[in-house]
């Protein structure tokens, strides 16, 4: 899902949108900083077991954390507009 998404659906259903942006971008940019973080760890703490196959690694936990988290959303029940 891109960013726009997320901002569609914020514009859409948020009764105070200021308010609402304000904490997207606080989580957005936390969990940039998080992951970036997260992940220089992670490479320093496994280059010296696995070499040049470290990047290949971590793709790979991370192309299955996505899917992973992405499971969720396809059990979502679509819910009935109401007016």
């Amino acid at each position: 899902m891109s960013n726009t998404a997320y901002f569609s659906y914020l514009f859409d259903k948020a009764s105070d949108k200021k308010a609402a942006i304000t904490m997207y971008n606080v989580y957005s940019g936390f969990g940039a900083l998080l992951g970036g973080i997260l992940g220089g760890l992670s490479y320093e703490l496994l280059y010296p077991r696995l070499g040049a196959n470290t990047l290949r690694v971590l793709f790979k936990a991370i192309a299955l954390g996505r899917f992973s988290a992405s499971i969720p959303f396809l059990l979502l029940k679509k819910k009935e507009d109401t007016l």
